[in-house]
Order: structure tokens, then C-alpha cells, then sequence
């Protein structure tokens, strides 16, 4: 296992370890991973071809 494995697995160990810590509780956690994950799941252009819907 590389360096760059081993850090990633360390953060995601992390990061389930607050989740479980802090879940859904109204935190700064629970809202910078609500608002991240709002930012990824938006669509902010819609192309259909040459145009913008």
C-alpha cells in the first residue's frame, strides 16, 4: 500500500467515525457534509447542443 492509500483510508476512517460520533445532529459537521454534498449533487448548466436550457 502507498502513502497516498494509506491517507485516504485514514480520512475516510475519519470521516465515519464522525458521522457516527455526530450523525445528524444539528452541528457544523452534519452541515458542512449537507452543503457539500448539495454543491455536488447541483446542475448548474444544462446544454442541449448549442443551447442552454
Amino acid at each position: 500500500m502507498d502513502i497516498f492509500s494509506k491517507e485516504e483510508e485514514y480520512w475516510r476512517r475519519r470521516g465515519t467515525q464522525n458521522w457516527v460520533l455526530f450523525g445528524d445532529a444539528n452541528t457544523a459537521y452534519f452541515h458542512a457534509i449537507a452543503n457539500g454534498r448539495r454543491r455536488r449533487s447541483t446542475i448548474p448548466l444544462l446544454w442541449d447542443g448549442d443551447r442552454i436550457l
